[in-house]
């Protein structure tokens, strides 16, 4: 029986409202990157084994990376087995993105053990089914949140502990 955590954050946007999302010479950023490896090893290393990303720009698609590193480290060093779900809001959820993006995206998910589609096409609930989706098939919910009380992370990070999930809260404003 795999345990599992889905992790829910923000966007380059809200993120950019802690720290300077994508710059390597800002050091909340570097923080940032650093402390979500670190938190994947040490879930990965402590009997969670399956990790759930919504694929999203910003904090999904960093977890996931962040996954990805881990499962080659831990691989390599012939330990626990760690897998990767990515689960989509709909088939066209980079329609809009930039190359750069959709390229890191692509590769992402051609590294995902299991990819799930949450909805065929978009719609206007087609982003909160997903984190419902990885809500109710997960064990905890990790969240990076930079304290704002509206939006998905919000909602996400409501609606787990409305259904009871463990919640482990990782608060961007104190990088």
């Amino acid at each position: 029986m795999h345990r599992k955590i889905a992790v829910t954050g923000h966007r380059p946007k809200g993120l950019n409202k802690v720290m300077k999302y994508g710059n390597v010479n800002d050091d909340r950023y570097v923080e940032y990157i650093s402390l979500m490896q670190s938190t994947v090893l040490q879930y990965a290393t402590n009997g969670y084994d399956y990790f759930i990303s919504g694929g999203a720009i910003g904090v999904d698609l960093d977890f996931a990376r962040a996954v990805i590193d881990t499962k080659i480290l831990l691989n390599k060093l012939n330990k626990t087995k760690i897998k990767l779900e990515m689960a989509l809001p709909c088939t066209d959820q980079d329609k809009k993105w930039n190359a750069e993006d959709k390229v890191r995206y692509q590769k992402i998910l051609l590294s995902a053990d299991k990819i799930t589609l949450v909805s065929d096409k978009y719609s206007f609930d087609c982003m909160q089914k997903r984190n419902e989706y990885m809500v109710d098939n997960c064990d905890k919910l990790l969240a990076f949140w930079n304290g704002e009380q509206s939006g998905g992370t919000w909602n996400t990070i409501q609606y787990a502990k409305k259904v009871g999930k463990d919640i482990e809260i990782i608060d961007l404003q104190k990088l």
